[in-house]
């Protein structure tokens, strides 16, 4: 059940060809919030079963890898087109992947009221977390 949700969210996005972050990153957002909107949230599921059962994560896991590798790709080939190392790629791609989710949890599921009034034009939602993540993947980022 949590597996089918995550395709439900993702599937389609693999389907087409994302010529650049910002396109990819734009459809992730509005793909999770059209889901979030028409069904008002995710199944709880997502966030207990998948944390309490190795299999449900593994296979969680497995079905979101494409959307983070197709993210890495096109977060290496931003960075090295301005420039900028692409080790850091990887690790942008999870952390922006997670975040979308997170937020999208916060405002649909559980009603957040200060992140509420950002979401109330889905457009609005979508172009203000595309702009925020195109900039935060060509910030310099130190080696460790």
């Amino acid at each position: 059940m949590v597996i089918d949700e995550v395709e439900t969210i993702y599937g389609r996005l693999l389907e087409t060809d994302h010529p650049s972050f910002d396109a990819m990153v734009r459809a992730i957002i509005a793909q999770c919030t059209a889901y979030e909107r028409t069904n008002g949230r995710r199944s709880r599921a997502i966030q207990l079963i998948i944390n309490s059962r190795p299999r449900a994560y593994e296979a969680w896991i497995a079905a979101r890898a494409p959307i983070i590798e197709r993210l890495t790709t096109l977060i290496a080939r931003a960075r090295h087109e301005a420039g900028l190392e692409q080790d850091a790629s990887a690790f942008l791609a999870l952390f922006i992947l997670n975040s979308i989710e997170d937020l999208g949890m916060d405002v649909f599921q559980w009603g957040n009221p200060t992140l509420k009034p950002y979401a109330e034009q889905p457009e609005d939602w979508i172009a203000r977390q595309t702009a925020l993540w195109s900039h935060a993947i060509l910030a310099p980022i130190p080696k460790l």
